[in-house]
């Protein structure tokens, strides 16, 4: 009885021992119905989810590897790119260009600001931010753009995702203030016992309101109910990342105005709120 007890243990050790020695391919001979045989088909299936496990990590981190050569290569990119532009502005400056060194300067700052798209900024930041923005779009689409900033100095410090207003300026530019002949985007913002309110007013063409009401609509969903199928992606986009910080009463409404032109109005309630950062203490 040791005999036969002993060859069949045998060889689970040997199994055990190769695999262990990476030959993940071993398995166990089974032969017969005794509880010997329905150990070694136990075995053989540990063996088996092990393997996959393995090849599991194994793709895991490849594709980590991967993620980081990309993250690496994304960020050499825009240094690379920002020590060009920061090359041609000090030539536009040598000769005078103040107008297109300026520029440069203002794509500089933006593409510093996307390099850290995932710190926060506070709102004197990102309105300082929409200065550049709106220098070059200026530029790009050949409009005599004007950028009015009124913070409320209470508001001022307060703490928001990086690049939470540049969609909705974007979306104000592209959709109602190009063929404008005086295009201009007021932002304003008070604070309030409940919260704190950001506008975003232009004098553009407006929008249909059975458009506005389905997109407020939409806008107003909860984030784990959009179905994403709709042109206004970075609207949706910036509701999404003010729930995340605010917590899920932060919302984003569009109106048009009385004297002509659309505003959005951000609502961010204090109970969520992370804080605000004093004057002259952001980098």
């Amino acid at each position: 009885m040791a005999k036969r007890l002993h060859s069949p243990i045998h060889k689970l050790q040997r199994v055990v021992r190769q695999f262990g020695m990476g030959n993940l391919d071993v398995r166990l001979e089974v032969k017969g119905k005794d509880d010997i045989a329905e150990l070694g088909q136990t075995l053989n299936t540990m063996l088996d989810q092990l393997q996959r496990l393995i090849h599991d990590i194994e793709q895991e981190q490849e594709q980590k590897r991967v993620m980081e050569l990309e993250a690496l290569f994304m960020q050499i990119r825009p240094h690379f790119l920002i020590n060009t532009l920061n090359s041609i502005k000090c030539s536009l400056i040598l000769t005078k260009d103040t107008l297109h060194s300026g520029i440069i300067d203002s794509l500089m700052s933006l593409l510093r600001a996307y390099l850290k798209v995932n710190e926060p900024a506070t709102l004197r930041e990102e309105c300082k931010l929409l200065g550049h923005y709106v220098d070059i779009m200026k530029i790009r689409n050949e409009i005599p753009l004007q950028l009015e900033v009124d913070l409320d100095p209470e508001t001022e410090g307060l703490i928001l995702p990086k690049l939470i207003l540049q969609p909705i300026v974007e979306n104000a530019i592209v959709h109602g203030l190009v063929d404008h002949q005086t295009p201009r985007i007021e932002i304003r913002s008070r604070s309030s016992l409940d919260g704190i309110r950001i506008e975003i007013a232009n004098n553009g063409t407006g929008a249909d309101e059975e458009q506005l009401r389905c997109l407020n609509r939409r806008l107003g969903k909860p984030s784990e109910e959009q179905d994403g199928a709709y042109e206004r992606v970075g609207l949706m986009n910036v509701v999404q990342r003010l729930r995340l910080t605010f917590g899920p009463e932060a919302s984003l409404t569009l109106a048009n105005l009385p004297q002509g032109g659309m505003s959005v109005t951000l609502y961010l309630p204090l109970s969520h709120h992370h804080g605000f950062l004093p004057e002259g203490e952001e980098e």
